[in-house]
């Protein structure tokens, strides 16, 4: 599942702190400029256990490669 992702400002380690919802992904699609509503988040790195403020510009696109065969 595509997902938003952070980078820690502590120790920049990078993580999730949400995932997308297939029906916000559906009305991006659907929007004439196809964008995706980012969250203002607080949340705690798994790594070094700091908390920060996430805005909007903090967030990254990221979609999932996980299940997806690579040819050699």
């Amino acid at each position: 599942m595509p997902r938003w992702v952070v980078t820690c400002p502590n120790c920049s380690h990078e993580f999730t702190p949400t995932e997308i919802d297939s029906t916000m992904l559906a009305h991006g699609q659907h929007d004439l400029f196809g964008v995706l509503p980012k969250p203002n988040e607080k949340r705690t790195c798994p790594k070094c256990r700091t908390e920060s403020d996430f805005n909007q510009t903090d967030l990254f696109y990221r979609e999932d490669a996980r299940g997806k065969s690579q040819s050699s």
